[in-house]
């Protein structure tokens, strides 16, 4: 949907009405802030301690009668099919109401609790429920009940607000263990202008735009989603400080198709636990073009701590402007763009990420890899640090691996490529080179120095292929045959004492191998061997124990340098 552009000075005069309607220092006689959550916002959300709890005798009947609407509250007026709740309390809606609205317009102190219990609400024209002004709104999703809220497709005023089938002005939460169906039918399901927590319940939410929007911030404790939205999913779009515009997600369950970005914070997102089922701008089949569909996007930081998420995305499936960080989860991710990617750092902490599908796999200017299982298969590069210059000179980008398990294969593009500099400290590197030239495994700009760790890659005989640095502290050797050999076909190193060294099976056609390992000792023989077969378990192209039965005597090579290069000899 298009965007409406607006005037700095319009800008200035909203926000200016908004921040006189909502005075978060008078919030009635709740208990001060719950401050337990430490989260992104340090705890400082809306919620009180007590939001929860309430004198059930104290709740105000309004009964839904298909085309009436009746109470004995003098806290709700009634006209036509409106009911406007106009002061404090705690309010149970009940029935079917076919065209119509409930609205709140209370003073900005008075905090207003909706119980839904079995509420199916319908407005031609509006939102079903409008939350003009309050201190607070709560609603509760009553145990075991299903309730059902929708708007039209046209409203009686088509001004930019409300546009919503639940549109507040104020600070929204929604909590309880019934079930919630929302349809916006005009523009968006929930937007809520001020915060939102939602705390638990079931939802099936649709709209034709955003699906879920809290604009200061949005945070989801739990619950099970189903959204599908024709633009975002959950938004938060708040922009004028670092303090707003921020999705935290402690828990959940969420399975969520979107026109537009599935999670879409204009600061940060961070996820704390949870399971994320994403398709994005239709998936990888589709390719975005101008308006944004990407997975999981958090414009200044996203951070994920989730238990397992899967991404289709037509954009990039993990996007940034600026910090990634993973710790935790297990994601599969797949997108006609990059899986991961950042204008300034990525970190990947732990976790298992599978990306089977992907023009770029991870790119960022600084990518640093400490910990965890990444298994990645792009079209063009599995790895790019850039600075977003196309030039062929070291840009200070830099990629950094720690630790992990990392397994890498390409087609078209260079498997590791930076602009600047590569850092290999630890870990095991298994790449699966590109086939043809000029593309080769390692490509970089800076420097390559490595100090530890394993690393097997397959390649092509190009004549731009990249050793490590001779400043490394661990060797390396890189081999260069006259021929190519077909996919499958083992490479073998022992030390000629029946200890084996290496047994690899690239996935690929490979014209040359560059392995680097502590076991490479200054002065010692190795020989290489090419074809036979091994009982070892293959992981990865990896043969890890078992039995090597040789084929082909290659080469025997003496380590004599810190790279020790073999090219075009015959076997």
């Amino acid at each position: 949907m298009k965007k409406l552009q607006v005037t700095i000075s319009a800008l200035l005069i909203l926000t200016f009405i908004i921040s006189c309607e909502k005075d978060p220092g008078k919030d009635g006689p709740d208990a001060p802030a719950d401050t337990t959550g430490q989260g992104i916002l340090t705890g400082n959300y809306h919620e009180r301690s007590n939001d929860y709890i309430w004198d059930k005798a104290s709740e105000s009947l309004i009964t839904l009668n298909g085309n009436s609407i009746t109470s004995q509250s003098p806290n709700v007026y009634i006209s036509g099919n409106t009911a406007i709740i106009n002061a404090a309390g705690n309010y149970t809606i009940r029935g079917p109401l076919d065209n119509g609205q409930i609205k709140i317009d209370a003073d900005n102190n008075a905090l207003v609790r909706i119980i839904l219990n079995n509420a199916h609400i319908h407005n031609n024209s509006g939102p079903a429920l409008h939350i003009e002004k309050s201190s607070r709104t709560l609603i509760n999703l009553a145990n075991g009940t299903d309730n059902s809220l929708s708007d039209g497709t046209q409203y009686a005023n088509p001004e930019e607000e409300p546009n919503a089938a639940i549109f507040c002005r104020s600070d929204l939460t929604i909590f309880g263990e019934g079930s919630l169906t929302i349809q916006g039918n005009y523009r968006d399901a929930l937007n809520a202008r001020d915060g939102l927590i939602i705390k638990s319940g079931n939802y099936n939410i649709s709209a034709i735009d955003d699906g879920i929007r809290g604009k200061d911030y949005l945070v989801i404790m739990g619950g099970k989603y189903l959204v599908s939205s024709g633009d975002d999913g959950f938004k938060s779009d708040n922009d004028l400080d670092d303090k707003v515009g921020i999705i935290e997600v402690e828990d959940g369950t969420f399975g969520v198709v979107s026109g537009g970005d599935a999670f879409d914070a204009i600061n940060t997102i961070e996820i704390k636990a949870g399971s994320f089922d994403i398709i994005s701008g239709g998936g990888y089949e589709f390719i975005a073009v101008e308006e944004s569909s990407k997975g999981i996007k958090g414009r200044k930081k996203v951070i994920l701590n989730l238990q397992n998420c899967t991404i289709n995305a037509a954009d990039h499936a993990i996007d940034s402007d600026n910090t990634i960080i993973i710790n935790t989860g297990t994601y599969n991710l797949t997108t006609s763009k990059a899986g991961v990617h950042s204008d300034s750092v990525v970190t990947i902490n732990n976790g298992d990420l599978t990306i089977s599908r992907a023009v770029e796999g991870m790119e960022s200017h600084k990518i640093t890899i400490n910990n965890g299982n990444l298994n990645i298969h792009s079209i063009d590069d599995s790895f790019s640090a850039t600075a977003g210059f196309d030039v062929d000179v070291d840009d200070h980008s830099l990629i950094s691996i720690n630790g992990g398990y990392l397994v890498l294969k390409t087609i078209l593009g260079d498997v590791i490529d930076s602009n600047g500099s590569i850092i290999m400290n630890d870990g095991t590197v298994i790449i699966h080179g590109p086939p043809v030239q000029p593309e080769v495994a390692i490509d970089y700009n800076g420097s390559f120095n490595i100090t530890g760790g394993f690393l097997v890659a397959s390649g092509t005989n190009s004549g731009m292929n990249e050793a490590p640095n001779e400043s490394s502290s661990q060797n390396s050797i890189f081999i260069f045959f006259n021929d190519n050999f077909a996919e499958s076909t083992i490479f073998h190193i022992d030390d000629g004492n029946g200890n084996n060294i290496v047994t690899f099976s690239p996935e690929g056609v490979y014209q040359s191998i560059l392995f680097s390992s502590s076991e490479l000792v200054l002065g010692n023989t190795y020989y290489i061997y090419t074809s036979g077969s091994s009982t070892g378990d293959l992981n990865h192209g990896l043969y890890e124990g078992g039995e090597y039965t040789p084929g082909t005597l290659y080469s025997e090579i003496t380590i004599s340098n810190t790279v020790t290069t073999i090219r075009n000899t015959e076997p």
